[in-house]
């Protein structure tokens, strides 16, 4: 049943929709970046390919704080629209790093990446523990860890560069738990008018964690593989 007809659906429709809208995100991130890393292979990086980098990264900030505060204001269809556009575009940031890396990292780190999300739902939706806390806590660290990344850009330092994206592996890791304990959350405080953008918010907090989870393996495994 879809979520927008006049009847409230069951938590199990709204969570296949939910994962529905994140394997679409995910899918058009994982050909956007494929198609544009190849393309790139056979372009010099030069102060063009990183303001173009620049501006998809400034424009991605942007519709990830628009979609965040405005998405019970905007339609469904102008919000899985903003989605999708922002899945092409974190597609084509995302390809800059995929041209600087083997494409086995690349393959490796995402099968990896879905393995441990599997792990994580299972975790999620089979115990009782309430992860909002450790969530909340890991939101307010990424911001502290921040200056560590900035740290990084001026100095080598490869042990700080290993503690860091370890933390931030397990700071991502305590959001997404507490992510994916949300999407529940959502469903039973939402009216049925409001279920179609829940489930679009959910899609795109899980999508946002699974990209940073896996920037973190891909850094992990660029050195070993």
């Amino acid at each position: 049943m879809d979520i927008q007809n006049n009847q409230r659906i069951s938590y199990q429709g709204f969570l296949s929709n939910v994962f529905k809208y994140l394997m679409l995100g995910i899918g058009l991130t994982t050909i956007t970046s494929i198609v544009v890393s190849m393309i790139l292979t056979y372009v010099q990086f030069n102060g063009v390919t990183i303001g173009i980098m620049i501006i998809c990264s400034i424009i991605e900030i942007i519709m990830v704080i628009r979609l965040s505060k405005k998405i019970l204001d905007l339609s469904f269809d102008v919000a899985q629209k903003y989605f999708y556009i922002y899945s092409i575009i974190n597609g084509i940031t995302m390809s800059f790093v995929l041209a600087t890396i083997a494409p086995k990292v690349s393959i490796l780190a995402f099968a990896l990446t879905f393995a441990f999300f599997g792990l994580l739902y299972t975790i999620s939706t089979h115990t009782t523990y309430d992860f909002s806390k450790i969530g909340r806590i890991s939101l307010y660290a990424l911001s502290i860890l921040l200056i560590g990344y900035i740290i990084l850009f001026f100095i080598q330092a490869p042990l700080l560069y290993y503690g860091i994206v370890f933390i931030d592996l397990a700071l991502f890791t305590g959001i997404t738990l507490y992510d994916m304990q949300k999407i529940k959350t959502y469903y039973m405080e939402s009216s049925i008018e409001a279920l179609p953008s829940m489930a679009m918010m959910s899609a795109l907090e899980i999508y946002l964690d699974f990209i940073n989870i896996f920037l973190d393996i891909v850094m992990l495994l660029d050195d070993f593989v």
